[in-house]
């Protein structure tokens, strides 16, 4: 089943700028330490960035562990970049590694 595309660099119901009207500080969200599975890290993720979006965060930070090579953090790190970067191309924003730190990113929408 393919999911329809939405443009979310408009509000759906008023059509107003989303790019414009950003006023509140980076959604974070953390998948690396609850021992999800990659397919519900997948859905947080998604769920976070509409969710960061329509509530006019300036980003959203997404922590997913940084993958030492042993445990779940390891895979949904490799999963979770390349699905950053789909959002970003998608929101028109721009995703970069957490300079404090190594297991997290941040989307920046703006």
């Amino acid at each position: 089943m393919t999911i329809p595309q939405r443009d979310t660099r408009q509000c759906p119901k008023c059509e107003t700028s989303l790019r414009k009207t950003y006023v509140r500080d980076l959604y974070e969200i953390d998948v690396a330490h609850g021992g999800e599975t990659w397919e519900l890290a997948e859905r947080r993720i998604s769920d976070a960035c509409s969710h960061a979006l329509y509530g006019q965060h300036r980003g959203l930070k997404v922590i997913h562990g940084y993958g030492s090579g042993r445990g779940h953090t390891s895979h949904i790190r490799t999963q979770a970049i390349p699905l950053l970067n789909r959002l970003a191309r998608e929101t028109g924003g721009k995703l970069v590694p957490d300079q404090r730190n190594p297991g997290a990113h941040i989307l920046y929408f703006n």
